[in-house]
């Protein structure tokens, strides 16, 4: 695996931009599971940007324990899709590392980094 994975391909990028807009992430919000479990898709960047979308619209909702960042799933999907190529996905991902972004919950992802991926968000 090469750290980084894109910055969970665009999420720090969208992070910086959209999910700022929520509040502020706290490592001490305690982990629903939202997330976990999830089937393993193919690698491509449909399932990726989807489930960063999923996640990080559910995680600014959780973090100011509301809904009103619902529809900020497809902004961030769109984001991470118009900036994300099969190739990148291919040569910075292995197999283990792809199944942990499914696999585990969002917050664990995100917050706590999980998969080993420098994955880290903030709301503000």
């Amino acid at each position: 695996m090469k750290v980084g994975l894109l910055g969970w391909v665009v999420l720090s990028c969208v992070a910086g931009l959209l999910v700022s807009a929520c509040g502020g992430s706290d490592d001490e919000i305690p982990d629903s599971g939202y997330g976990k479990l999830q089937p393993v898709p193919a690698m491509s960047c449909e399932a990726l940007c989807v489930r960063q979308g999923d996640c990080g619209e559910h995680i600014c909702n959780e973090d100011t324990n509301s809904m009103k960042y619902t529809g900020l799933g497809t902004v961030i999907t769109s984001l991470c899709k118009s900036a994300c190529t099969e190739s990148q996905i291919s040569a910075q991902v292995d197999a283990a590392t792809w199944a942990c972004l499914f696999q585990s919950s969002c917050r664990a992802v995100l917050a706590h980094d999980a998969c080993h991926i420098q994955a880290s968000y903030q709301c503000q």
